[in-house]
């Protein structure tokens, strides 16, 4: 081996990443140390083999295939671009990886292709997602403790009026000559009542239920609507109202229901908090739903307190930053969470006169674009 050779070889074993050199034809010329410890392989088993013995199916099958179309065609498939793909380990098990694949130029095409094991990065973004999750049902939890006594009220009301009419039907069937349609309408009252009372229940249900992500498209001002409905007891006992200005036929978007429904649920307990803390005009949140200029739908929650201070504004998306007694700080950084996973912002802005109004944005989807084209 010669000096330059030599050189060349403790370059490759240097490198952290794994390197693989193949020829024309996939044989593997080059593999160095940490591709010998991500594959499994020691480099004198797998030199000459097929670098397909180090892909699982399908690509394995179709690797020369590809090889053949890119000599002949010189359309590159992953050549000169970097993609995630699976590999192989000599043990049988499968890990992601991503892959760069260059050309070396000469009189005998050869391929170089470099990649990064990421399993590790897969795995600790699956420990963040698990931890965001926990996170957002504690707050959850938190938010519907605080909410306790207006759902006690907006449950109360349906059990009173069903205890109400089971009594006027106890009467009437005391009463020989009781009106048979009187009595049949007093029932169908209790069990709309009986129903009202097990929406109730069934929403706060859905709010508190700890649960995996699930995406569908769904029409922002439903999904307003229906968490006007879930925060509309605890608005009426802190003797506030909800103004909405919703912009209707707005393209849908492919949203988490729930998640979206806390995002709106913590903006709209937030501008109360605001409000109750400094004397406002009026109590009175508005929520809008728009189309903004990129052809996002946006959603804005107005309130007519004091506003942000510079240092507050600073901090205001910190996770445990709050300037509630008692606050998690958890809220407005689990929805810039929230909301930037499904793609869109998270922001503020000044009103012109008193207070600030927070807003998101959500993308329109490819189906809504593809139906206006």
């Amino acid at each position: 081996m010669s000096m330059q050779e030599a050189y060349f070889e403790t370059l490759m074993n240097a490198a952290v990443d794994p390197i693989i050199v193949i020829d024309q034809n996939g044989r593997i010329e080059i593999f160095n140390k940490a591709a010998e410890e991500v594959f499994g392989y020691a480099a004198s088993e797998i030199l000459g083999e097929n670098v397909s013995r180090l892909m699982p199916e399908p690509d394995r099958s179709a690797h020369d295939q590809y090889l053949i179309n890119y000599h002949t065609s010189r359309n590159p498939r992953i050549i000169g671009v970097g993609r995630e793909v699976v590999g192989l380990h000599k043990n049988g098990m499968k890990f992601p990886a991503l892959m760069s694949v260059g050309e070396v130029a000469g009189e005998t095409p050869r391929f170089i292709g470099i990649m990064r094991d990421l399993s590790e990065h897969q795995r600790l973004e699956r420990e963040v997602r698990e931890m965001q999750s926990e996170l957002a049902h504690a707050t959850r939890l938190s938010e519907l403790g605080e909410m306790t006594a207006g759902i006690a009220h907006e449950v109360n009301q349906p059990l009173t009026a069903i205890s109400t009419y089971a009594n006027a039907c106890h009467r009437m069937l005391t009463n020989e000559q009781f009106d048979a349609t009187e009595l049949l309408n007093t029932l169908h009252l209790i069990t709309d009542q009986a129903q009202r009372a097990g929406e109730v229940v069934r929403r706060l249900r859905a709010f508190t239920k700890k649960r995996s992500s699930q995406r569908q498209l769904l029409e922002i001002n439903t999904i307003i609507d229906t968490t006007n409905r879930l925060v509309e007891a605890d608005i009426r006992a802190r003797n506030f109202n909800l103004r909405k200005k919703l912009t209707p036929a707005l393209p849908r978007v492919f949203v988490d229901n729930i998640q979206i429904q806390q995002v709106v649920l913590n903006l709209i307990r937030n501008a109360m908090d605001a409000m109750e803390s400094a004397p406002a005009r009026e109590n009175v949140v508005t929520i809008e739903s728009n189309l903004d200029d990129d052809n996002c739908v946006r959603v804005s929650v107005s309130d007519q307190g004091t506003g942000l201070t510079e240092d507050i504004a600073e901090k205001i998306f910190d996770s445990f930053f709050t300037t509630k007694a008692t606050g998690t700080g958890l809220g407005l950084s689990i929805s810039r969470s929230i909301i930037t996973a499904h793609g869109g912002i998270l922001n503020y802005s000044h009103n012109q006169e008193d207070g600030v109004t927070f807003y998101f944005t959500l993308p329109v989807t490819i189906e809504n674009k593809n139906e206006d084209s």
